[in-house]
């Protein structure tokens, strides 16, 4: 497993675990790794930070989707 599946994989199950849709967990996923490659320092960690990211671009998407979380 790289470093790409990595990040991929744990946002993925984060991101479920919090009760987004696998759908949207998978794009977000994707998401997170194109902010990876175009991050050149970071500063709390990069699982952290990509996480961070994702779950915002979660909510976002979520929204304009007109998904709910689940509970």
């Amino acid at each position: 497993m790289n470093t790409h599946e990595f990040l991929r994989k744990q946002i993925d199950q984060q991101l479920q675990a919090e009760g987004f849709s696998p759908k949207v967990t998978m794009q977000v996923a994707d998401e997170a790794l194109d902010f990876y490659n175009r991050t050149a320092h970071f500063k709390k960690g990069a699982l952290h930070e990509c996480l961070t990211f994702a779950r915002k671009r979660a909510k976002e998407t979520s929204a304009l989707a007109g998904e709910k979380r689940r509970a």
